[in-house]
This record gives structure tokens, C-alpha cells and sequence, in this order.
């Protein structure tokens, strides 16, 4: 089994540190964040780097309409409900398929967050051999684009082989272009051409959960010592699939740093959609409070 997950590169300030460094203009002060975070990330990559296999998430953005050529034989389709069940097998049986392929997850974005969906789907002699999530995103501040998929780490096109989803990318890029968006927007871990423009915005770290873990053994020293102590003060880990509880830590998360809250709906019926490869974390105090959570999702054998 593998940990994965999507480091964004977010950095929040306490406000002590913010008085240390705010000195002059607010253009100053943004100077000297940048400054600062420069440094973490140097410091903080090569222990990931050494700890983690890391690979750059490439963003592939298919501008040009035919940089991928000519491919016969396959008939590329908008998706369809009755499409769910060989979608679904598909991305059981494909080694590049994650967990934001799966068609719940795709009916989970149309039926809570409105999205338009656009998503493709390849046949050949009638059956579905390919398969690529598709959303048309509309923003007064980002443009418009055709994104697979918008609010994941990835996705992108999935096919038995590269003709199919060479077929995919470029359908996608006739799509756009018919749709006037300002791009199309494949988040993928791989590069899927090197001709294509790309953006490295994003890193994905994966690597193997140790086998130890139990015992402590798998953690670092320094971590350990920090597990040891929260043990020691009442703390302790209660693993559960109730989204209200989890949405009160999530929210009061949210407001503290100015982002904008995901509704409580979505995540009742997201832990609704996937009963048996979705749970939740939680931390809890010696009194059976809650101090945090985290959501989980598994698919072939990774933790997301």
C-alpha cells in the first residue's frame, strides 16, 4: 500500500512571526514571505525528496488542435449514465486510473457543485476503451477552460492504449476549441506529449506506508517523540464516517483562513457515495473532544 497526496505549497503565518517580519510597506512584507518561503521549500525538498518517491504533477495544457495527429478506428463520444458500469470496470483494471476517475466521483461534482459535465468516453467495435473526465469551468477570474478534473490533484484521459488516449486529447482540444474556452487543462502524472505547454505548479509525494508503522518503528525519531507526547497527554485516534462531525472541524478550518467553505451536503452525500473506500480520522482529546480529522480515500492500494 502507498501514501499519496498533493503538496500545494501553502504557507500560513502565526501572528507572532508575522510581527518579526513585518517591516515598512505591504510590499515589503509580501517580499519578505516570499523570501522566507524560498527557504522553507529549500530546506523541507530534499528530506522529502529522500523520504518520498516524488514526481511532478504536469498540468498538460492542449492548446493546439491536432499536435497529437490522426487515429482511426475509434469513436469518441460524450459519457452517458448507462456508461457507469464499464467506466467503472475500466478504471478498476487500468494501472494509471485514481480515485477521482471513478464515476462517482464525477456524479458527486454534477449532482452537488452544479459543474457542467463534458467528459469523453472511446469506443471501439462498440466497447468502451477509454475514458476522460471532462469539466467546462467558467471563471471572471481564470478564463474558461475544459479542466480534468477541477477541485482534484488528478485525473486526465485513461485508455487500453496509447492510440485511445491520444484520441481523447485531441477530441478534448476540438472540444475546447468548438467551446471558445481559453484552454484545456489535464492534470496528469504523466507527461502525456512533449510538444504540449506545461505548468509545474504542483509536486505529488508518494511513498511506500512502512510495514513497522505499528510498532512506531516506521517514524522518524523526532516524530515519534512527538506522537509519544500527545499519547501521553490523553490524545487518541477514533476512525469513523460521520461527515457532521467532521464538518464542524472543517468549516471552523475554512473560516480561520479566509477560504471559502465546501457545503455540508457535499459531504454527506460524498461519504455516502463511497461506503466502503472513504473514512474519516479523528483526533480526540482525554475529555472525547475533537481537535481534528482528516478524510481519507483508497484506491488500488493507495491512501489519498
Amino acid at each position: 500500500m502507498h501514501l499519496g497526496f498533493r503538496h500545494l505549497l501553502s504557507w500560513h503565518c502565526s501572528p507572532r512571526l508575522k510581527s518579526d517580519i513585518r517591516i515598512g510597506s505591504d510590499d515589503e512584507f509580501s517580499q519578505k514571505v516570499r523570501d522566507l518561503s524560498a527557504r522553507f521549500v529549500t530546506r523541507r525538498r530534499p528530506s522529502v525528496t529522500l523520504i518520498m518517491a516524488t514526481a511532478q504533477a504536469h498540468a498538460s495544457l492542449c492548446a493546439r488542435k491536432n499536435w497529437l495527429g490522426n487515429v482511426a478506428n475509434i469513436e469518441i463520444r460524450q459519457a452517458r449514465i448507462d456508461d457507469h458500469g464499464e467506466w467503472d470496470f475500466l478504471v478498476a483494471h487500468s494501472p494509471e486510473s485514481t480515485f477521482f476517475h471513478r464515476a462517482g466521483w464525477r456524479s458527486l461534482l454534477v449532482d452537488q457543485l452544479g459543474v457542467d459535465d463534458r467528459s469523453l468516453c472511446a469506443l471501439r467495435e462498440g466497447q468502451l476503451v477509454g475514458l476522460l473526465p471532462l469539466v467546462l469551468v467558467r471563471s471572471r477570474f481564470f478564463g474558461c477552460s475544459l479542466t480534468s478534473l477541477p477541485f482534484c490533484s488528478y485525473a486526465g484521459p485513461l485508455g487500453v492504449d496509447a492510440a485511445v488516449e491520444r484520441a481523447l486529447v485531441e477530441a478534448s482540444a476540438k472540444l475546447g476549441a468548438e467551446l471558445g474556452v481559453d484552454r484545456v487543462e489535464l492534470r496528469e502524472l504523466r507527461v502525456l506529449s512533449a510538444a504540449a505547454p506545461r505548468q509545474g505548479l504542483y509536486f505529488t509525494f508518494r511513498g511506500a506506508i512502512p510495514a513497522e508503522l505499528e510498532s512506531m518503528k516506521g517514524i522518524p525519531q523526532k516524530r515519534r517523540n512527538v506522537v509519544r507526547r500527545a499519547v501521553s497527554m490523553g490524545l487518541s485516534a477514533q476512525t469513523g464516517r460521520d461527515p457532521d462531525r467532521f464538518y464542524e472541524l472543517y468549516a471552523e478550518n475554512a473560516r480561520a483562513h479566509g477560504t471559502p467553505a465546501l457545503g455540508r451536503r457535499f459531504f454527506r452525500a460524498l461519504v455516502a457515495a463511497f461506503p466502503q473506500d472513504c473514512d474519516i480520522l479523528f483526533v480526540v482529546d482525554s475529555a472525547g473532544r475533537d481537535l481534528s480529522a482528516i478524510l481519507s480515500f483508497y484506491h488500488a492500494g493507495e491512501v489519498l
